[in-house]
Parts: structure tokens; C-alpha cells; sequence
């Protein structure tokens, strides 16, 4: 005998509403339900460490004599706050800032689009939309 194929008809429920694409009554989106509360690893974690917090510092602690830095940096910014940070601006423009200069200015000139004059504003490297070198 020949190798037969049974295909059985599966139900299907439409358990939203097409038009509007709300659940329907009696259908969900998530038809397990949220996990109860110290189900998932972390909060069994939260759970030991609450429960036994010397063995992290202890951990903690073996990892700084081994010099880890990460650890210092951990403990420092918790206990010291982090420190603030500051950022220096040149006033020079990136190269990917001057293309991106060139692509607007080249853009707005194509549709006409004009816009007041500021002292400054355009890049010295920038005449007309076009990219000028330095040289």
C-alpha cells in the first residue's frame, strides 16, 4: 500500500475583532497571565540578597582584592555619587556635521527655501551649498 496523508481540520477562533482589532470577549493576548511575583530568576535573586546580603559583600569585596575596578567604580559612585562629567566643545564642526550642512544647504536651494541670516551660522567650508576645501 501507497504512503497516505491524513490532514485533520483544525479549529480555529478568531479572538480578535477584525475591523477594530480589539480582543474579543473571553480572548487574550496573553492567556498564561503575568508570572507570580517570585517566579522568575531575578526575583529570586532580589530574594537571597535580601535574605543573606554579607555574601555580597563578601563577593564583592574578593573581587576588589583581585583588582577588579569595576567593583571600586560600583561602590564609589553608590557611596560617593558619581562624579560629574564635563565635555569640551570647539566650536569646529565634524566632518559628518559639515556633510550634513552641505545636504540641507543643497536641499533648501533646490525648493527655494531661504531662511533668515545669522552671523556665524554657516560653516566657512559652506558657499552656496556647495562644499569648498580649505586649500
Amino acid at each position: 500500500m501507497g504512503n497516505t496523508c491524513r490532514v485533520e481540520q483544525v479549529e480555529t477562533r478568531v479572538l480578535r475583532n477584525p475591523e477594530t482589532g480589539n480582543w474579543l470577549p473571553g480572548a487574550s493576548g496573553n492567556p498564561n497571565g503575568r508570572p507570580r511575583k517570585g517566579s522568575t530568576m531575578l526575583d529570586r535573586l532580589i530574594a537571597r540578597v535580601e535574605r543573606e546580603p554579607e555574601l555580597v559583600v563578601e563577593a564583592l569585596f574578593a573581587k576588589l582584592c583581585q583588582g577588579d575596578s569595576r567593583v571600586f567604580e560600583l561602590y564609589a559612585n553608590r557611596a560617593y555619587g558619581v562624579p560629574k562629567q564635563t565635555m569640551e566643545i570647539n566650536g569646529e564642526a565634524s566632518p559628518m556635521n559639515q556633510l550634513m550642512n552641505v545636504l540641507a544647504s543643497r536641499y533648501m536651494a533646490e525648493r527655494g527655501i531661504t531662511l533668515p541670516s545669522v552671523a556665524g551660522s554657516e560653516p566657512e567650508n559652506v558657499v552656496d551649498g556647495e562644499l569648498v576645501s580649505d586649500g
